[in-house]
């Protein structure tokens, strides 16, 4: 299953945080409702910037705009090519934080799920810090949407696969609670995961 728009946007800046955790890089916001996509990032020294990313921008893009606007020059990003999981029960937040990212970014993962229930499934929204994360799947062929809160903690390896499991949450949203509407479109309060 091909890849939807916003999945390599995710993934981008999951590599490019987890090689940049030294500067405590730190995606806060993806705001994939917004086209070019509106991404807020944060450093360790408390700086922070907003910035537009289009859809078809590649790491190196992304880094020269980070190198741009924050403190030096970013490192390049992780080989998506290793499977890089922060196993390590003293992994550092960030780079959980980063793996989490890149989980929540296998969009062709997050559609086989959603197909089940004859569904289509997006991430719309990404917020955090390096302690929780919550996002937002919308369900376009419903017009609901699920917000589910995600706990930033090593080893990563218990966020493998997250994906299938936020799908499920999203496509039997029925029994949650509801929330407060996100950008308009109604909201289910997911399980924490």
């Amino acid at each position: 299953m091909p890849a939807k728009w916003w999945s390599p946007v995710v993934n981008n800046l999951a590599l490019l945080q987890g090689a940049n955790t030294h500067v405590g890089l730190l995606v806060t916001s993806i705001d994939l409702g917004r086209r070019p996509t509106a991404v807020t990032v944060s450093w360790a020294d408390g700086s922070a910037a907003t910035l537009r990313i289009d859809a078809d921008a590649d790491c190196a893009a992304i880094r020269q705009r980070l190198a741009q606007i924050g403190p030096g020059l970013p490192r390049p990003e992780l080989d998506n090519r290793v499977f890089w999981v922060p196993d390590d029960e003293s992994a550092s937040p960030y780079l959980v934080h980063a793996w989490v990212l890149q989980e929540l970014g296998r969009s062709a993962e997050y559609q086989s799920v959603a197909d089940m229930w004859g569904e289509r499934l997006e991430l719309l929204y990404v917020s955090g810090d390096s302690t929780q994360v919550e996002a937002v799947l919308h369900l376009t062929s419903s017009g609901y949407a699920v917000r589910v809160p995600i706990e930033i903690s090593p080893p990563g390896a218990k966020y493998i696969d997250m994906a299938y499991a936020l799908a499920k949450t999203a496509c039997t949203a029925d029994d949650l609670p509801v929330g407060e509407p996100h950008e308009g479109i109604p909201t289910f309060l997911g399980p924490a995961y």
